[in-house]
């Protein structure tokens, strides 16, 4: 009976000590987290706006302006313009140089300029400036006289301007005459444009040259 007893007691404290083995063995399942492959880990970089991090465009970007920007066009030739209001006006600017000669009281050749058929030519500014080759002091009361004009087969028209004061410019010691005036000069399609210069003494020789700016209008 004592024998038994000493068994059932044996058996009873294997199965605690089993039971509590189990127990410390025992571990919570944990989730593997996914194999990512070498060289593709992804990366989340936190940058504060002073210290932005560089990056370069690969391909086309589409910008947004917030505001207003100041663009600068460079060009190797001009870029031509007109009128936003009047799409047919072309801007018209052209520089006419001629000689004169040793001339009394009389005009020197005059230099012609043919308007285009399909275009009528509207002058708006003239400047002109005559110089005599001397370095002397001029003569008391020598003007130039620039005349401004045009023709075709039906009308004529022109515009006087006179240069009365000499100067000298930088760099040249041959006196010089000058005068700009606001015209209003219509040169009708197919019309000639003519500038002519005239010195009111005898002296050196003499050469002067004019600028006219307008616009062109083409016309059906």
């Amino acid at each position: 009976m004592q024998t038994l007893r000493n068994k059932l007691i044996a058996l009873a404290a294997v199965g605690v000590l089993a039971v509590i083995g189990s127990m410390m063995n025992s571990h919570p399942a944990t989730a593997q987290p996914k194999t990512t492959p070498a060289g593709a880990a992804p990366v989340n970089i936190v940058n504060t706006a002073a210290d932005p991090v560089p990056v370069a465009l690969n391909g086309t970007a589409t910008v947004a302006l917030n505001g207003t920007a100041n663009v600068n066009v460079t060009n190797a030739t001009p870029i031509a313009v007109r009128d936003a209001n009047d799409p047919l006006k072309t801007p018209f600017s052209k520089s006419f140089p001629f000689l004169g000669g040793d001339f009394d009281d009389s005009a020197g050749p005059a230099t012609t300029f043919q308007v285009p058929a399909n275009q009528r030519l509207e002058i708006e500014f003239v400047s002109c400036q005559g110089v005599i080759s001397s370095t002397s002091q001029p003569p008391t009361g020598l003007t130039f006289d620039f005349r401004v004009g045009f023709f075709d087969s039906t009308t004529s028209g022109v515009f006087e301007l006179v240069a009365r004061d000499a100067f000298q410019r930088p760099g040249s010691m041959e006196p010089t005459w000058a005068t700009f005036s606001k015209v209003l000069l219509h040169v009708p399609a197919g019309g000639s444009l003519f500038l002519q210069a005239a010195r009111s003494a005898t002296g050196s020789l003499w050469g002067a040259g004019c600028t006219v700016q307008g616009y062109t209008i083409t016309v059906p």
